[in-house]
């Protein structure tokens, strides 16, 4: 008979639209092997329950709770949800998941069933753990996607508006007192990079219990091509809502696109991605195209010819890269951008920091055919070798079985 795990996570993991809910979705996916799970979330489109029935289908029983978490259209709203966080110890990015009726739920769940663990999926949802935990024989586990102090110091570094960094600085102090508190609370803190795992024991001067996190990316079917694929079209496929995401795409365009007149020598720029705000949106012209949120992505897969994760902030690990991976598209990166990954420049995926680097890469790719599909080859082979649903299930198995229970 299986254990009952509690897994709490931020969003409704479907449909499949950014690198966080692929994860989440991937690791639930090997979780319904070794526990009964039960899984609470939030949906910010009542429509979304829709996609209950995604998850329910993997053998999982489910709540969600209804919250508005985004603002980019409402700024007044938003300046009043950042001006309750400053009278919290949360930073705003944990403040904003604060919901009664969630700890409702949570409370009805942890009264009803004896679970033997608690997964808390993204550090925002550790405010929910019961502050008499370890007085229970419930195992705790806290599952980093990201570092969040290290996304907010890094947008501290490219911040340029006074008060936008004395808030940052504010979060940045605030979100380090509970990112470490909250892993030195935690039974197992799960990081997904060894970068994350060594800045973790840093933090929190080894005294929580840390292990890499077991990732996987579903095997798909490379886009078939020939060696001779000419078509100049760049894409850039990621959620827009995410800031370090627009923040990648804006500073690809001007630098590189605009700066080196891709667009008057043939090239297009695609970027594919969920919520794009109003600063992307005013890219929008012949030659680079907006799609928002889409069902299928093999249409605009098929017209690539390279992919660009020009990202300058950013904590953990690009899960895109490794799909773009497995979809058989050339990847130019920064090395923010495939943080984490153990990949080889010129190898797996071509490392640019500057602009002129990134000129440089695509017309490699563009020129160089034999680079081209060696790159294509490469990184399918070590997303086989590094990110199977097998190997994550069994590292799974070895994690909680070595690490002691309390």
């Amino acid at each position: 008979m299986k254990d009952n795990l509690l897994f709490i996570t931020n969003l409704l993991p479907y449909p499949l639209d950014n690198g966080g809910k692929i994860k989440t979705y991937h690791t639930l996916s090997v979780l319904i092997n070794l526990f009964e799970i039960d899984l609470l979330c939030f949906i910010e489109d009542k429509s979304d329950r829709q996609y209950i029935r995604d998850i329910q289908r993997l053998g999982i029983s489910i709540n969600v709770v209804y919250k508005r978490l985004r603002h980019t259209k409402t700024p007044f709203l938003l300046c009043w949800e950042v001006l309750k966080s400053f009278i919290t110890k949360y930073p705003y990015i944990v403040s904003k998941y604060a919901s009664p009726e969630m700890r409702r739920i949570l409370a009805g769940k942890l009264a009803e069933k004896r679970y033997q663990t608690i997964y808390i999926d993204h550090l925002p949802l550790f405010q929910y753990v019961p502050d008499n935990i370890h007085q229970t024989d419930i195992f705790v586990i806290l599952d980093q996607h990201n570092l969040e102090h290290e996304i907010i110091r890094r947008r501290m570094g490219v911040a340029k508006n006074v008060f936008t960094k004395l808030f940052l600085r504010i979060e940045y102090l605030k979100a380090v007192r509970y990112e470490k508190e909250s892993c030195m609370k935690a039974d197992l803190t799960l990081a997904i990079t060894k970068r994350d795992l060594s800045l973790i024991d840093r933090m929190t001067e080894n005294r929580a219990c840390c292990k890499i996190a077991p990732f996987y990316v579903k095997e798909i079917s490379p886009i078939p091509r020939d060696n001779s694929f000419k078509k100049k079209t760049i894409l850039f496929l990621g959620t827009m809502s995410w800031f370090p995401n627009e923040d990648a795409v804006i500073w690809f365009f001007h630098n590189v696109f605009k700066q080196y007149h891709l667009d008057k020598k043939g090239w297009r720029l695609l970027i594919v991605g969920n919520s794009p705000g109003r600063a992307i949106l005013n890219l929008r012209s012949d030659s680079v195209s907006i799609t928002g949120y889409v069902d299928n992505l093999r249409p605009y897969l098929d017209e690539s010819l390279l992919s660009v994760v020009p990202l300058r902030i950013g904590g953990g690990m690009r899960i895109k890269v490794l799909e773009l991976f497995s979809f058989g598209i050339p990847v130019i990166s920064t090395n923010i951008g495939c943080e984490g990954i153990p990949v080889s420049n010129g190898e797996h995926i071509l490392i640019a920091e500057t602009p002129s680097e990134f000129k440089k890469s695509i017309e490699c790719i563009y020129h160089d055919t034999e680079l081209r599909q060696n790159l294509v080859n490469s990184a399918l082979s070590f997303v086989k070798t590094h990110y199977s649903s097998t190997s994550a299930l069994q590292q799974y198995r070895d994690i909680l079985r070595t690490v002691p229970r309390s």
